[in-house]
C-alpha cells in the first residue's frame, strides 16, 4: 500500500487539520496574547513576551531643541571643527527626571558626546511614563542630537 492511500490515512489527516483549526479558533476567540504563551510553553518553545501596549511612554516636556541653545556648543569642539550626530539614552525616574545618561551612538567627538549628556542631565524634563493603572514609572528615553557648527 502507498502512503496516503486508504481511508485511515485520510481520516487521520482530516482529524489533524480539524484539531489545528479548532486550536486556532480557540486562541483567536479566547485571546492569543493571554493564552498563547502557555500554549508555546506546553509545546516546549521559548516564549518571548509581547510588549505591554497599555503603558504610556515618557516624552519630553516642551521642545528638546531649547535644551541645546546657541551657547550649548562646546567651545573646544568649535575650535577643532567637530560636528556630528550623538544619540543618548537617558534613564528617567518615576517623576520624569533624568537619573543617568549613556551615549548609545557617538558623534566621534568626546566633547560633543559629554556635552550631550551634561545638557540632558541639567536641563531635560520629561513627562513620566505610566503603567496600565496610571502610576508613574521609571523608563528610558532616546535622544538624538545633531551637532552642526554655528555660523561664524
Amino acid at each position: 500500500m502507498i502512503i496516503g492511500e486508504g481511508r485511515s490515512v485520510t481520516i487521520a489527516v482530516v482529524a489533524t487539520g480539524f484539531v489545528l483549526f479548532v486550536l486556532l479558533v480557540v486562541m483567536v476567540v479566547i485571546g492569543f496574547e493571554q493564552y498563547g504563551p502557555s500554549v508555546w510553553k506546553a509545546l516546549g518553545r521559548r516564549v518571548v513576551p509581547l510588549p505591554d501596549r497599555s503603558l504610556a511612554l515618557s516624552g519630553p516636556s516642551g521642545n528638546p531643541a531649547q535644551w541645546f541653545g546657541g551657547d550649548a556648543y562646546p567651545p573646544d569642539a568649535i575650535r577643532r571643527g567637530e560636528q556630528g550626530r550623538t544619540v543618548a539614552r537617558v534613564r528617567l525616574d518615576a517623576a520624569g527626571w533624568p537619573s543617568s545618561c549613556v551615549i548609545a551612538t557617538s558623534s566621534g567627538s568626546k566633547s560633543l558626546d559629554s556635552a550631550t549628556c551634561a545638557i540632558l542631565m541639567r536641563q531635560a524634563r520629561f513627562e513620566p511614563a505610566r503603567d496600565r493603572d496610571g502610576g508613574a514609572i521609571a523608563s528610558d528615553y532616546t535622544v538624538p542630537v545633531r551637532w552642526v557648527l554655528p555660523d561664524r
